[in-house]
């Protein structure tokens, strides 16, 4: 009885032995197998980010856009590596987008017990220039017909249209994106002048057509703009509204309710993932309320002191082009 209980408990040691070899050697298996997948996850975050960078440099030149892929990769890591990419990594398969590729080795821990040192990990992306939906909103209230320097050029009417018109033409001429526009006015009641299209010819008509009469009501702008972008705007694509304002918000009702509605429908594009740029002309402007509406919808507050600076601010809108990863 006692060898027979001797037996036993050798051969439960020898269970236990293997057992124990088999459990630490899946265990130590899972720990490989858990960083090489964190330094997958890694490399595609570097990736993807030198990917973007580089797409922002594509409307500049594509020697711009390969070394702003570098700088990016020196700051991102793969586990406390950077990834630092070579020139060869970065390709251009169209004019604008770029394609960023790379491969890195990983060292490994316990798997070198069994003779693996390293195992190569790999990520691609590759980025493009986004095209956007752009709805232009123009001031027509009473304030922007301004006769006292010349009676027969409305001001600063005159000067704002064809700064709006310099905007289409440079939205029509780009070689990088394929937007569209539409137009939007307003004075104590907003118009949609002109839906979303590329037909930029017929916006710089309705743009021509504007006279200027009436109060400021820069929310039912703001709903215009909004119910057409969602209602039309393009798979994947930005929606953009330009808003120019040389007035207070002084309806519906009075200038109280006016602002509160102009930043209630300002929520609203936000929600809905519409980006506002905001442009202050002249110095009777709501210059908070104006910046707040960019500020909650993430674009930017520009202010012209006067029409002069409009091409500048302009110039600066049109060049904002967002990227987007494709792959």
């Amino acid at each position: 009885m006692k060898l027979f209980r001797e037996k036993e408990c050798g051969n439960a040691t020898i269970f236990f032995a293997i057992s124990a070899s088999v459990f630490f050697g899946f265990a130590a298996l899972a720990v490989d197998i858990g960083f090489i997948s964190a330094a997958k996850n890694q490399m595609q975050i570097a990736v993807d980010a030198a990917a973007l960078a580089s797409a922002s440099g594509l409307t500049a030149s594509q020697s711009e856009s390969r070394q702003r892929a570098l700088d990016n990769s020196t700051r991102n890591t793969i586990l406390g590596q950077a990834l630092n990419l070579s020139s060869a990594e970065i390709t251009f398969p169209r004019t604008r987008a770029v394609r960023i590729a790379a491969t890195r080795q990983v060292n490994l821990f316990f798997a070198r017990l069994f003779g693996l040192n390293s195992v190569s990990v790999s990520a691609s992306a590759e980025a493009e220039l986004g095209n956007r939906d752009i709805i232009l909103i123009l001031d027509r209230s009473g304030s922007m017909d301004d006769d006292t320097v010349d009676p027969d050029v409305p001001q600063p009417l005159t000067d704002t249209q064809a700064a709006a018109k310099y905007f289409v033409n440079k939205i029509e001429n780009s070689n990088f994106t394929l937007d569209r526009m539409g137009l939007v006015t307003y004075s104590t009641w907003a118009t949609r002048d002109e839906d979303l299209d590329r037909d930029f010819q017929d916006i710089r008509d309705a743009i021509d057509d504007t006279d200027a009469d009436g109060w400021t009501n820069i929310g039912m702008a703001i709903d215009l703009a909004n119910t057409h972008l969602l209602n039309e705007a393009r798979w994947r694509t930005f929606k953009i509204e330009i808003l120019l304002s040389d007035g207070m918000a002084n309806r519906p009702y009075n200038s109280y309710y006016g602002r509160w509605y102009a930043l209630y429908k300002a929520q609203q594009a936000a929600d809905d993932d519409i980006k506002i740029f905001t442009i202050s002309l002249g110095d009777d402007t709501d210059w908070n309320l104006m910046e707040e509406i960019a500020s909650k919808t993430g674009g930017k507050h520009f202010y012209a002191p006067t029409a002069q600076e409009l091409d500048d601010i302009f110039d600066e809108v049109a060049e904002w082009i967002p990227c987007v990863l494709v792959q």
